[in-house]
């Protein structure tokens, strides 16, 4: 699976097993600074239609709604920038092109 190195050092910083992540109901993400798609939990093809392979090294704001897209760049920026966890609503579109809302 694209990102194995990523998740590993998500889970080590955690202290989480990687078994939980990849067991997660939810549709975790891991960007990396640029907000490139690092690695996905296995659930985003229930969630969204697409797999783990088909999202991978791609970039989040180009699946996020037009209208949240600005609002989505300055507030991941502004977490980088402050360290501070990206807190947010967003519009993601799925494979069939209609719209989940996701937390961020």
């Amino acid at each position: 699976m694209p990102g194995g190195n990523t998740l590993t050092e998500f889970t080590k910083r955690r202290n989480w097993p990687a078994k939980v992540v990849e067991e997660l109901k939810d549709f975790l993400q891991i960007l990396d600074a640029n907000g490139r798609i690092r690695f996905v939990s296995p659930s985003i093809l229930s969630v969204t239609g697409y797999t783990s392979e088909e999202i991978a090294d791609k970039f989040l704001k180009d699946f996020i709604h037009d209208d949240d897209v600005g609002v989505f760049v300055a507030e991941l920026n502004e977490s980088i920038a402050s360290g501070n966890p990206l807190r947010m609503f967003y519009r993601f579109k799925k494979k069939d092109d209609t719209y989940a809302i996701f937390e961020a």
